[in-house]
Formats: structure tokens, C-alpha cells, sequence
């Protein structure tokens, strides 16, 4: 890969952690828990995104996003991340506040993984190989 293109390609992972850490920066300023999980949940996409561009398996649709949560991603977190993460994804209000207290550090966790090499022998979906 070029340096332009590994340039680019990094960018692209930094824009994806910056947009995660971004919505929980915004949840914790509004006083609307549906909004305030609506935000958490998007954080969520925008670290997996991250993941997956680092692993050259960059996409867009949600649930393509959540799918490569459940495999391979979640394997490889702590089970307090993931199962912190399966409530965030259920979008639930009255969760908010619980989910969003506790999402600094299990959403660091997820992007985390970007600096590593994707699990031997997982190889992303065809449908996947779209640039973001």
C-alpha cells in the first residue's frame, strides 16, 4: 500500500473512534435518555466501524456492523464489554444513564482492537468490502 493510501486508510479508522467518542461526548450533554441511548448505540457502530476499517473490511449498514460485532468482535472483548455493549444495541431509555456512566472505558475496549490484526482465519463477507 502506498503512503497516500495507508494515509488515507488510517484516517479513516481515527474518523471512525473520533465519531464514536464524539456521541458519547454529545449523550452526556443531552438530558434526553431516548436521545442519550440513541447516541450511545451509534457510538457503538462508529467503534465497530473502526475495527473493520483497521481490518480492511470497511462498512456501512447496521446490520452488517452488528453481525461483525457478534462474530468475530465480541470473542475477542472482555464479557463485561460485550454484554454492556448487547444492552447498548437495545437502545433502551431507561438504560441510558447506567449504559452511558460505564461507556467511556468498554467503548475504548472495542476500538482498541483496531490496533490488532484481525482473528486467524476470519474473512470478512463479500458484502463488506465496501469503503465507508
Amino acid at each position: 500500500m502506498s503512503s497516500n493510501g495507508e494515509s488515507s486508510y488510517l484516517n479513516q479508522v481515527d474518523a471512525s473512534a473520533h465519531k464514536a467518542r464524539e456521541r458519547v461526548e454529545l449523550a452526556r450533554r443531552s438530558g434526553d435518555s431516548a436521545l442519550q441511548a440513541r447516541l450511545v448505540s451509534q457510538a457503538v457502530e462508529w467503534a465497530i466501524r473502526a475495527v473493520l476499517t483497521s481490518w480492511d473490511a470497511p462498512v456501512a449498514k447496521a446490520d452488517k456492523l452488528l453481525s461483525a460485532f457478534d462474530d468475530p468482535i465480541a470473542g475477542l472483548l472482555d464479557p463485561e464489554v460485550t454484554t454492556w455493549a448487547q444492552q447498548v444495541r437495545a437502545v433502551r431509555p431507561v438504560l441510558a444513564a447506567t449504559l452511558l456512566s460505564a461507556a467511556g472505558a468498554n467503548l475504548e475496549a472495542i476500538i482498541r482492537l483496531a490496533q490488532n490484526n484481525p482473528p486467524t482465519g476470519w474473512c470478512p463477507a463479500r458484502n463488506q468490502s465496501r469503503r465507508l
